[in-house]
Parts: C-alpha cells; structure tokens; sequence
C-alpha cells in the first residue's frame, strides 16, 4: 500500500503544478469525474458525454434579442418580394396588418411539432398549443412550449422531444362537439364516427349509465313527468287495493334517494345544469385521453364542454382536442325538431291518464259495490233476528206484518244510502289543451335556448382563448348537408394527419435557383418534376420556361418545384404521402406525328402540345425555314435558296435533310418534336424510315369535307390575316382529294409495320382532341420507360416500341414463338 499512496501523492504534487497551466490558457476543458463506486462502463459513458458535450447543440429561451431578430429577418424577406403587393399593404390598412401577421406566422421557422408543445406530444400524446411567452430556440428553429416547467424540461434534453430519424407521430383524431338541445349533435357526432372509423361519447349519456345503476331509470327534465305520471298511477291503482300501500311506497322512496356524493352532484348536473366538480370531471373525462382503445383510435366528444368550468378543466388537466365544432341553429328550427315529439308524448301521457281515470272510476265502483252487497247481508241478518224475537208476538194482524216488512227494506236501503253516498266527481284541475300545451313547450325550450346560447359563448370565448380551434356549422340545414359540411371540415385533418407537423415554405424562382447554386439546399428526388403530379400517373416531365419558371417550394433540405399554384397547396397539406411515392423514371424523348386533311387542326393541336410540354413544333416549312435563317452559309441552305428563287417546289430528299437539321436542336433530342402535316405521301414514309425518323405515334384527324370548307369559310373572315393562305372553296377540295389518295397507303404502312397509327375525331372540340392525344402519348411513354425499367434491372419487357415483324423475327430466340412457360 504505500508505494501506491506514494505514486497518489507524487501525481497530487504534479496535479498541482500542470492544472495551473491548462485553465489559464482557455483552450483546455476540464472535467473531474469521481470513480467511487462506479464501474468501468460507467466511466466511459460519463468521458463519452464529457467529450460529446462541446459538440452538442443546446437550446436556450427565446429573448427579446431574438424575437427583434426573427422581426428583422422577416421583415426584409417580406420587402423582397413583389413591389405591387407591397404597395397592396401599405394602402391596406388594419385588414392588410392582420394579413401580414397572418404571411409571419405562416413563414415562421417552427420545430419539428410546429406550434404544439414538444414536451405534452411526447410525454401525454397530446396536441397542447404552445405559449409564444414560453417558447426556445434549438437548432435554429422555434419551439412553443405549454408552461415555463415545460421549457425548461425541453432544454434539459431537446434531443428526447424532437424527430431524428423520422417525423413525429400525432396522436389520433380528437373532436369536441357542441351546439345546444336540439342541434342535432348526436346524430352527426354517430355518422362522422363511423364513417371516420373513431368512438363516438355521449357525455350526458355516460353520466345517465352512471346513475342507471343506482335509480334505474334515467333522470333530467325530460324524463321526470314521464316518470313521475307512472308512479302516481301505479300508487293509485295499488293504494285502492291496499291502504298500507303508502307506507311501502315511503320506505322504498327512502331507500333510493340514498346516493353518494359523487351521484348528487351527477343528479344536480342532470336535473339543474349545475356545475361537476372538477375532481368528479377527472374520474370521468381523463380515461378518454389517457387510457386505450381511446388514446389510440380517437373520439368525437359530443356535449362537452358545456359551461367554463369545463373549460378550465381542459386547460388544467391538458386534455386538448384537435377541433371543436358548433353547432349553430336558431330557436324557431329547434322548436320545430322538439315540439312534435314532445307533442307525441303528451298524447300519450293524456291518453294513458284518461285510461287510468276510466279504470280507477270502475276499481272504486266495484269496491262500492262489493260493500253494499256486504253490509245490505249484514243489516238483512239483524232484521231477521229481530223477525225471530217478535214470532212470539201474536197479537199484530197480517197486513200490519207486511207494512212492517216493506218498511223495513226501506229502512235498508236508506240506512245504505247513509252509509255508502255517491261519490262526487272529485274536482279535477283544468286539463290542458293542446294548443297550451305547444306554447307551454315552446316557451321551456325558449328558456333552454337561451341559456344554452349564453353558456356556449362563454365557452367558445375560453376556447379561442386556449387557441383551440373552433369552426362553426350551420346546424339548421338539412342533415345531409351538415353532415358533408362537417365531414369536409374533418377530412383534411384525417387525410393529412401524418404530416400535421409538417411545415413548407413556399419561394420564389429566383430565390430558389440562389440558395441550389450556393448548395444551402438541395434539389429533391424529384428533380423538375412535379411531385402531385407525377402520383396522378404523369409521365412527361413538366416544362419550365421565362414565362413559366415553375412554383418552388422549401421542405425541410430540398426545393420541390411545381407546375400549378393548386399542386403546390396540395403538396403542402401532406408533404409526407407525395415523398412515400417511388422516385420518377427516366425522362423519355417525345416523337409523335399529326396529319389530317386541310382545317383539320393539325396546327391547333400541335401548337397546344408545344406550349403544355415545351416540344418542338416542326412543319416542313418551318424546317426549311430554320435551316435558311441559322445555316444560310451552308450548301444545303445554298441549293434551297437556288430552289426557291426558281419558284420551283423543294422535292422531298431535300425536304428531309432540313428535317434531319432541325431535328438536332437541343429540344428535340431533350424535350421532344411534334412533326405537324408530315408525312404526306408514301415516298415522305419511305424517306423517313431510310432516315431513321419513326414517331411514337402518329394521329390522323379525321374530318369530312363539309366540315373542312365550313371551316375554310370562317378562316378567310379572320382580319387578322396578313397574307392570302391556298385555303379557297376552290384549292380546298382539290388538297383535300390528294390527301385522300396517299393516306391510305400511309396509314395501312405504319399499321403493318409499326402499329403506331391512331385514329382522332376531329369533329369534337379542341379540347377533347389535345386531351385524347396527350392520353395516347402517355401510354406511349410509359411503355418505353416501363421498357428501360424492366431491362436495366434484367427482367423481361414488352416490346411495343413500333418494332417492324422483318426485325422482330430476325431477333427471335431458338424457342421461336413458343411460350416459354408452357
């Protein structure tokens, strides 16, 4: 032992002397670890974070420095854009401030959980709106917490309640819906349910199932005279048949108003509208936010919140929900709905009272009856005993017998008279007529409605104070349409809910091109293409130009570009499901063909291709024309202009030599060409095919010549014609007849040998045509790309790329034509 203490205190003395030299220079961060009682993995852990530590990001509160720098950053990204909007919100005014702040909140850099609490997703899985007075900053990006606990639990380990590999789950969807009595809350609440595929809670319902197993039956206004007329008939009927009844009825009352607290304060919410304590709401409404299946699948909560209190509870206890929804109707349409059900069973209770009336009336008169009969027996044994005492007596005459006898049933009867008198209709209270009973519903509706109304602004006032969103429905329309208003209001909350935190922020095309070159972002998987539109099947890569430069967007590193401001919203309300999308194939050239006979809209038509998809327009004109305009120097150029001068007709092997030049332009080899008019003639095919030049498609407008002259009529009253075109009624027919005579041959060629001939009534509107087109073209085009998929990655591929049969056969297999499978 004392050589080691000898080396522990040589290395103190040492310690002492180096220490001094490594903290006066700054450069050297020390870090003391105590070894007691920790083992030798523990230590690396601790040496691994203390060297880890200066490497880290840490976040820390947002200041005022930072808030006036966000303001500065904004404000100048806000001065670079267009000059006309800014003019727009100068002249604006306090509708054009709201606006503005509207544009900052939208362009502010959130987190990874936008404006919703980081800390309350991940600890309670729930969307808690943060507080901006609570908010910090790591990694450059903003994070609105819930309460300052909150922030300072963020910080202590941002890296726990941020997205590393993948985006942050959201919780299922959660849905408050209110409204007053008769709103049709339950029945909208039900459908959505199913239709969403969530529970649906009836909250006054849970609170009826709680007291149903106590008093068994349900208790509130609108079923305590219901009740209460059964009992009394059920204790009228009983009571005739049994006077003790009462005392029975009073020990069983006793038994059942025996209720907990808990239950009273339940009844008093049922009966009275009074407030639940706060503790009683957390044993009943905190299971659906924490407990399974609800904290899974979601819920729409129907008839809560309902007062303030209420609302406070979801503040304290952190139960927020996505949305809620009221809905609003107006007192005369829920009068309408409730008063003829409740009118129902007020016909029911008044028939149901004049039964029990008639049948109490024949109880009484049996009873009546029945007693009589007794004691008439009774007073006929006393006169006969006294009969029996006076046979002794001889000395009365018969017929004073016989009075005797006749005075003594009436005697009877007057003593029965006495003793049992009719009963008097007892005085019965007015009964209610119908019409007084409508207005009497109508007025405690009222009443209802009014209160509703008032406690539902004051909770709506709390709810936009919390910043829960609250979206308004008409609930007087029809049911179908307040069903398909709130469902669209739920749908993009559903359909888009794995990208609720997700955040785009959309640039212009300068701006976009500045930050790819300086490589602070980078351009997606998509390149170009525009992601919406290329999952609706699109194959042709959009075409960006001067005046049409594309809508760039920015997503987390990479700039997307779109060609419609409507693909660009829609891109932004689900970014995620457009990336799950398979990267786009490769960009195929497009070489199609449109003949027809003349004003058939050959131009039309091509010009539209050209201007949608940026391809090269060619007529055979326009290639002359291009080779004289660019290589007016060259021996090509040359023998046309000795041509031309002639006033002779450029024949067709020179025609194709300026195709083959034309074709060479970059467009035509990126983007593609659209030869407009040509071929015309089975020697212009074969020139083609010696050249190499086969379209992908060839499409023949098919028009008849009444059509053709009818259009020929209103072309030549187009003012706008600077030179007189060969489109007479004259010339028309006769071009009309030689095209006549070649297209057959053509189109029976490119059938047999290339099967790329497709037929286009050219009778229906512009718009159909380009469509039908650029429908055949995309199914062109996804067959080549479907071919360079399959072959690069050495699968078998179809092969209707117009392959002639001479070729197809030259390149069968050994096996011929025989299915290799079989």
């Amino acid at each position: 032992m004392e050589p080691l203490k000898m080396q522990i205190s040589k290395f103190n003395e040492e310690w002492a002397l180096i220490e001094p030299m490594l903290t006066d220079t700054g450069d050297v961060s020390l870090t003391y670890m105590e070894i007691k009682e920790k083992s030798p993995d523990g230590l690396l852990q601790e040496t691994v974070h203390s060297m880890e530590k200066p490497f880290k990001y840490y976040g820390w509160e947002m200041t005022p420095e930072d808030i006036d720098e966000e303001a500065e950053a904004m404000q100048s990204e806000l001065g670079s854009e267009d000059q006309e909007q800014g003019e727009n919100e100068e002249e604006g005014g306090e509708g054009e401030e709201d606006d503005e702040d509207c544009t900052r909140e939208g362009k502010r850099n959130y987190g990874d959980s936008k404006h919703f609490c980081p800390v309350a997703l991940k600890d309670n899985f729930v969307l808690y709106p943060g507080d901006s007075e609570n908010a910090a900053i790591y990694k450059e990006r903003i994070y609105y917490c819930s309460t300052p606990e909150a922030r300072t639990k963020f910080l202590q380990n941002p890296e726990n309640y941020t997205a590393l590999k993948q985006p942050l789950k959201a919780p299922p969807l959660r849905v408050l819906l209110i409204g007053t009595r008769g709103a049709g809350k339950t029945i909208c609440a039900r459908l959505m349910a199913e239709k969403l595929g969530i529970f649906h809670i009836q909250f006054q319902e849970c609170l009826q199932e709680i007291m149903l197993s106590k008093l068994q039956k349900k208790i509130g206004p609108q079923y305590n005279e219901e009740g209460t007329d059964n009992i009394n008939e059920e204790a009228t009927l009983l009571q005739l048949e049994n006077n003790e009844f009462e005392d029975i009825v009073e020990e069983n009352r006793e038994e059942e108003v025996v209720l907990t607290e808990k239950e009273e304060a339940i009844k008093s919410y049922l009966e009275d509208a009074v407030s639940l304590p706060l503790e009683l709401l957390d044993q009943i409404v905190t299971d659906w936010w924490t407990k399974e299946p609800f904290r899974s699948n979601g819920f729409i909560l129907d008839g809560f919140p309902n007062t303030a209190e209420e609302v406070q509870f979801i503040e304290e206890g952190g139960f927020f929900p996505d949305i809620a929804v009221l809905l609003e109707v107006e007192e005369s349409i829920i009068c309408d709905r409730l008063v003829p059900p409740l009118l129902e069973k007020w016909k029911e209770r008044r028939q149901r009272k004049q039964k029990r009336k008639q049948k109490i009336q024949e109880f009484k008169k049996k009873i009546r009856d029945d007693q009589i009969a007794k004691r008439r027996d009774e007073l006929t044994d006393e006169q006969n005993k006294l009969k029996e005492e006076k046979v002794d007596q001889k000395d009365s005459d018969d017929e004073e017998e016989e009075e005797e006898i006749y005075d003594e049933g009436e005697k009877i009867e007057h003593i029965l008279a006495e003793e049992f008198p009719e009963e008097e209709d007892e005085d019965e209270e007015e009964e209610e007529m119908e019409y007084d009973a409508i207005e009497r519903m109508k007025s405690e509706i009222g009443e209802k409605f009014e209160a509703d109304t008032q406690s539902l602004e004051t909770v709506k006032e709390e709810l936009q104070r919390l910043k829960i969103p609250l979206i308004t429905i008409d609930g007087g329309r029809k049911p179908h349409i307040v069903h398909y208003q709130l469902y669209q209001t739920l749908k993009h909350i559903v359909e888009n809910r794995e990208s609720l935190f997700e955040k785009c922020y959309p640039v212009n095309a300068d701006l976009a091109n500045r930050i790819l070159q300086m490589s602070y972002k980078q351009p997606s998987i998509f390149g170009r293409w525009d992601p919406v539109k290329l999952s609706q099947g699109e194959v042709i890569k959009p075409f960006f130009s001067q005046e049409t430069r594309g809508l760039p967007l920015l997503y987390r590193q990479y700039i997307y570009f779109f060609s419609t401001m409507e693909n660009r919203d829609t891109f932004m309300k689900n970014p995620i499901r457009y990336l799950q999308q398979s990267k786009p194939k490769p960009s195929v050239p497009i070489r199609i063909a449109i003949v027809g006979p003349p004003k058939s809209g050959k131009t039309t038509v091509a010009r539209k291709l050209a201007s949608v998809y940026g391809l090269k327009r060619l007529s055979m004109g326009d290639a002359i024309r291009f080779v004289l305009q660019n290589q007016e120097n060259t021996e090509l150029a040359t023998e046309l202009n000795g041509i031309l001068r002639k006033g002779l007709e450029v024949p067709d092997n020179l025609s194709l030599k300026c195709l083959e030049v034309a074709l060479m332009d970059l467009a035509c080899n990126t983007v593609g060409v659209v030869l407009d008019g040509y071929p015309t003639t089975k020697h212009q095919v074969y020139l083609l095919e010696a050249s190499i030049i086969i379209p992908i498609k060839i499409f023949e407008l098919q028009t008849p010549i009444k059509d053709v002259l009818k259009r020929g009529i209103e072309d030549r009253r187009n003012f706008s014609r600077h030179h007189p075109l060969h489109d007479s009624a004259q010339i028309l027919p006769v071009r009309n007849s030689c095209y006549k005579q070649e297209i057959g041959s053509i189109k029976e060629y490119y059938l047999a040998q290339h099967q790329n001939w497709c037929e286009v009534d050219a009778m229906k509107n512009k718009w159909w045509v380009a469509t039908k087109i650029i429908e055949e073209v995309q199914k062109s085009i996804s067959q080549i790309q479907s071919y360079f998929e399959r072959i690069k990655e050495g699968k078998a591929a179809g092969m209707r790329l117009c392959i002639t049969p001479q070729e197809l056969v030259s390149r069968l297999g050994e096996f011929g034509n025989t299915v290799l499978c079989l």
